[in-house]
């Protein structure tokens, strides 16, 4: 059955843990009402939400984004699912080909390791959508995306606030569109999958047009995305500045060969120095 069907307890609630916008761990409650209520939302957004295509999926269903997506939105739109994760693009892939019909549910980082070598040909035709959420994708994986016309729905929202935005990339111009409810004012959002009245605070900086489109500046903490994982550079300072012979230390992402990460620099107090080595 589809989701507008479920019976569900009023009552029923998960327990999700996240860094949130500061670093530090927390726990977060959400209904099962709310996590209907998104996947309602998104899958009438879909063009290809009525395809009845095998959802595939790269990202884990235990956390909100694998289980939103891999999950109740698949129910809700009455695709079937594939139970294996493919992590990797070769078996993603492999997996594509084995089916007449499949949508991925993926992310920036699976995206950007496909490359150019890969056999878009023999896959384009069998790939009805794509769904990216976690973070922007990278511009040479939309370009190479556009080129081979499987552009992603790309979906901009925090565990926090479930889903806020979304876009259908064409070119580095494309704007983030608001779902239907979702009101930015300044760094809060309000909307109607978020219980405080008064919004939440965002981490990230927000540069509107005049028909309320929105492209993403950075983010204001020190808490960053690595390949869609919250990363608090406070929390690996300080955890650097427990160990023996380090008096400072700085963190900061860095990205090599289009692969980010985070390097750091340190400050040795004189016997480590001395030694040459930690």
């Amino acid at each position: 059955s589809n989701a507008q069907d479920w019976q569900l307890d009023e009552k029923a609630q998960a327990r999700l843990n996240t860094s949130g916008s500061s670093g530090a761990a927390q726990v977060l409650v959400k209904t099962l009402a709310q996590m209907q209520a998104e996947a309602q939302a998104l899958t009438a957004l879909l063009p290809f939400a009525q395809s009845g295509a095998v959802a595939l999926g790269s990202v884990s269903p235990q956390h909100l984004y694998g289980f939103t997506f891999r999950f109740a939105v698949p129910l809700s739109a009455g695709w079937p699912l594939a139970r294996a994760q493919y992590v990797y693009p070769e078996t993603l892939l492999a997996a594509t080909a084995a089916h007449e019909s499949v949508v991925w549910i993926t992310s920036p980082a699976l995206l950007g390791r496909m490359g150019e070598a890969r056999n878009w040909a023999a896959v384009q035709p069998k790939l009805r959508g794509i769904l990216s959420a976690g973070g922007a994708l990278p511009a040479a994986t939309s370009h190479l995306l556009v080129r081979c016309a499987v552009m992603p729905f790309e979906i901009y929202g925090s565990t926090e606030t479930g889903v806020m935005a979304w876009r259908h990339r064409q070119d580095e111009t494309t704007l983030w569109q608001p779902f239907p409810g979702v009101t930015f004012n300044g760094d809060r959002v309000t909307s109607p999958l978020i219980h405080e009245a008064e919004g939440l605070q965002l981490d990230d900086i927000l540069h509107f047009d005049s028909e309320g489109l929105f492209s993403i500046a950075g983010r204001r903490g020190r808490v960053v995305k690595i390949e869609e994982k919250r990363i608090s550079l406070n929390e690996i300072e300080r955890r650097l500045l427990e160990l023996d012979g380090i008096c400072e230390a700085a963190a900061l992402p860095v990205t090599r060969g289009g692969r980010q990460g985070i390097g750091a620099l340190l400050v040795l107090d004189e016997a480590v120095r001395q030694r040459g080595y930690m």
